[in-house]
């Protein structure tokens, strides 16, 4: 629940403030949009201080997309009163892929406010000697803040339930949670490069246990007492050192602790309990650009950046406990007016209290793309890496809910990978959207891997965005087994709009 508050407060933060409404359901973004007759008739022909021309423009681009959506899929055209696609999907799945804004926020700026939303859903494990507890949660989010030019003020009414399992030497039976809080939150803008943040909130619920009689095969009766939670939590983010010019030493830092406590009461065949999680994280990227060459604009000239990232992790409490330190290290070299860059990187996992933990690895790459301003023209890029992933270490060992996760398929550097990827985007559709067909080939040591792909992107500037991918990829085994190849095949459609 904690981790969840959290990153709400943290999407809060980077929420966009201008007048309008998004929303979501079932992963469906439901836009809004002008058809050429309500164009016409003067319905609608404002939206977020598009003219109609604008309006009409992007109905016809978006309509464009959506029937070659259909064609890659092989779906033909259907009649208008014809029954459309459709796919069932959980109540569960369907809460967890939906949520809503509404901001009002006046046109020149200022103080704006919004009423948001939305469902979540993940699992949950835990292990304290032969003591064994894994489970699900569904939670639904409604918020509402304040936002002026510094200062961000709200909260958030949160209910969660629970469902899963326990088991060991005591028994096994299945528990059940329900959990109601509410979350105030606050942010400030210290400086224009850097904000502060805190959380706190208190929660009331249920816990029911119902045990399992091995013997009789059946179920005891249910054990059910008061729940409570009570947490707090704060963090900042933002550039600590930018360099005045072109060149010099930056720094960002972002980090964020919270403190959670759960009770449960006494009754009758169960005892009080009481747990406390703390977790606390700590970012650092950083580097020093050295302009090496001069072409007389400002973003030309070649230059050299030493980089380096550390990532600090310590779980405690009465969950998984546990200290991690993640350290990077790279070399960038790019040219703006030529379009290259090269990069070598290199990171490990240099400490945690669990027993075998480690992730390290190492890479080199590099790529041209003469004008990466737009998604148009050539592209190419080539990368070898050995081990783990040799970038964004930081991020994953902060971003994991348990610092355990990290070694999971780790192979130490015997893990190698040789990928390759070429691109061309061109206009298409008017001039209104960018084509770009792609080849990729990927070479490891357990299996080769060829990847041909269709991306169509609307050219960026309209209020709406529409995005179009679509993939075949064939994966063959590195050694002469046998194996039948195994062919994937993926369609991708993305569309959001304001209004």
């Amino acid at each position: 629940m904690a981790e969840e508050v959290v990153d709400s407060v943290q999407a809060r933060l980077n929420a966009p403030r201008a007048d309008g409404t998004e929303v979501t359901l079932g992963g469906q973004t439901l836009p809004s949009w002008t058809s050429r007759s309500e164009v016409d008739a003067g319905v609608g022909t404002e939206i977020s201080g598009a003219t109609s021309a604008d309006v009409y423009e992007e109905a016809a681009a978006r309509h464009d997309a959506e029937r070659l959506t259909q064609w890659f899929a092989g779906i033909e055209e259907r009649d208008k009163d014809a029954d459309g696609v459709s796919r069932s999907m959980t109540g569960r799945e369907v809460l967890s892929t939906t949520r809503f804004s509404l901001t009002v926020a006046p046109e020149d700026g200022g103080t704006s406010m919004a009423l948001w939303g939305g469902g979540n859903s993940s699992s949950f494990s835990g292990r304290d000697g032969t003591f064994r507890v894994e489970g699900e949660m569904t939670s639904a989010t409604l918020g509402a803040d304040w936002r002026s030019d510094r200062w961000l003020l709200g909260a958030m009414l949160k209910k969660s339930i629970s469902e899963g399992s326990y088991s060991g030497d005591g028994g096994s039976g299945k528990v059940e949670s329900t959990l109601t809080g509410i979350y105030p939150y606050a942010a400030v803008d210290l400086s224009a490069r850097f904000r502060a943040w805190a959380a706190a909130g208190l929660g009331e619920g249920s816990l029911t246990l119902t045990p399992k009689n091995l013997e009789a095969g059946e179920d005891d009766p249910v054990l059910e007492t008061d729940m409570s939670l009570g947490m707090m939590a704060f963090g900042a983010k933002g550039n600590l050192v930018e360099p005045a010019t072109g060149s010099g030493f930056r720094l960002d830092l972002e980090a964020d602790a919270y403190w959670v406590r759960t009770f449960s009461d006494k009754v009758s065949g169960l005892s009080a309990a009481q747990a406390d999680v703390t977790r606390l994280r700590l970012k650092l990227d950083g580097g020093y650009v050295f302009k090496l060459s001069e072409t007389g604009s400002d973003n030309g000239g070649s230059m050299l950046e030493p980089t380096f990232e550390f990532g600090l992790r310590h779980d405690g409490g009465d969950a998984e406990t546990g200290w991690g330190v993640d350290i990077g290290v790279g070399f960038r070299w790019y040219d703006p007016a030529l379009g290259l860059s090269a990069e070598i990187a290199g990171r490990g996992l240099l400490a945690h209290e669990a027993a075998g933990l480690k992730n390290r690895g190492v890479s080199g790459s590099f790529a041209w793309d003469p004008n990466p301003a737009s998604d148009r023209g050539p592209s190419l890029s080539l990368t070898h890496t050995k081990g783990a992933q040799a970038t964004g270490g930081a991020d994953a060992l902060l971003g994991r809910e348990t610092l355990a996760d990290l070694a999971d398929n780790y192979k130490g550097f015997e893990n190698r990978r040789l990928e390759f990827r070429l691109g061309y985007g061109f206009p298409v559709l008017g001039d209104r959207f960018t084509a770009t067909p792609e080849l990729g080939v990927a070479l490891s040591d357990a299996a080769r891997e060829y990847r041909l792909g269709w991306k169509l992107g609307q050219v960026s500037g309209a209020s709406s965005s529409i995005q179009l991918s679509v993939e075949a990829t064939r994966t063959e085994p590195a050694e002469n087994t046998g194996t039948t190849p195994e062919h994937r095949y993926r369609i991708g459609f993305n569309f959001q709009t304001r209004f």
